[in-house]
């Protein structure tokens, strides 16, 4: 079965990177439930990463919430991910955009509300520094 009938059928134990190569490396993707911190110097792709993943998850239709703490998510990036439906995959991802510490704080204390009430598959904070 391939990655995304898997997703779309609910039968993953895994969130899909959406590369498969870094699924591979992952042994199958992110672990479900729990926290991954993906770390690197300044630059290094982390957040397009998480762009990627965000992307493939909302393509299956699954919810992601994206905390963008720094101000790295890219409209225009996500539409090269995505392709000719990235309006469509966009209305699958909730983004928030807190900018100072104690909106930032509120975001934290809001995502478990938010991933009840959203269904939230996916929850992506960049960054944590």
């Amino acid at each position: 079965m391939e990655d995304i009938e898997l997703i779309e059928q609910g039968e993953s134990s895994k969130v899909m990177t959406g590369s498969r190569d870094i699924n591979n490396f992952l042994d199958g993707g992110y672990e479900k439930g729990i926290v991954t911190l993906l770390y690197g110097p300044s630059a290094s792709g982390k957040s397009n990463y998480l762009m990627l993943a965000s992307c493939f998850m909302a393509s299956c239709g699954k919810k992601v919430l994206y905390i963008d703490t720094e101000g790295g998510f890219s409209l225009d990036r996500i539409k090269q991910i995505c392709g000719y439906k990235s309006n469509e995959i966009l209305k699958n991802i909730i983004i928030i955009k807190p900018t100072d510490f104690l909106e930032q704080k509120k975001a934290f204390v809001n995502i478990l509300n938010e991933t009840k009430s959203e269904n939230i598959s996916l929850v992506v904070v960049d960054s944590m520094t």
